[in-house]
């Protein structure tokens, strides 16, 4: 028995989710990154909030719903104290400077062929790796799964919040979560009857 979201979705969407029988139907991830304007200077960072679905585009009532999302979610920056901002700098230039050993071919100042065979080493080359400096803030998924009989179930996970965040910034980051799932609701749960 298919539901209209699997309607919705675009057609990568649903082959994977035939076939691995579940899928991220929503992700919303948070991260601290180089300033677009200033990216050369380590004091100056932003926090960028991405919204990724699985929703085929055109469909108002979809489009409406993650506008939203992104809107909720692109305020992310208050939720972070000061404290917490000085620390994403720190982590976020450490991540810089790995990346940049990455992109020379290094582990730790030695050639990457050093630390393996020739065969690992190919798998480590540079260009295989996504080398923007960042630092994951947040993440939460929405899900979307096949049960055995046809049935589609979706479901939200734990959002993941980084280590090192303090209270404050995290009951901030909390009540964006919640605010997120509303939404996310919103758009799924119109979805959910049968198609």
């Amino acid at each position: 028995m298919m539901t209209k979201i699997f309607e919705a979705m675009i057609p990568e969407a649903q082959e994977d989710l035939i076939r691995d029988g579940i899928i991220e139907l929503v992700t919303v991830l948070v991260e601290a990154v180089p300033h677009p304007d200033r990216p050369d200077d380590p004091s100056a960072m932003r926090v960028a909030a991405e919204v990724y679905h699985g929703f085929r585009e055109g469909v108002p009532a979809i489009e409406t719903g993650l506008a939203a999302l992104r809107g909720t979610c692109s305020v992310a920056a208050e939720d972070i104290t000061p404290a917490v901002q000085d620390r994403l700098l720190a982590d976020l230039a450490r991540d810089r400077r790995q990346k940049d050993e990455w992109r020379e071919g290094k582990v730790n100042g030695e050639p990457i062929a050093l630390h393996s065979s020739p065969e690992v080493a190919d798998l480590l080359r540079p260009e295989l790796f996504d080398l923007d400096p960042k630092v994951t803030i947040w993440c939460h998924a929405w899900t979307a799964g096949m049960s055995d009989d046809g049935l589609m179930l979706v479901d939200c996970d734990r959002p993941f919040i980084a280590e090192g965040i303090d209270d404050e910034s995290r009951a901030r980051i909390l009540e964006r979560v919640y605010a997120v799932d509303a939404g996310i609701a919103a758009i799924v749960g119109p979805l959910m009857r049968e198609g």
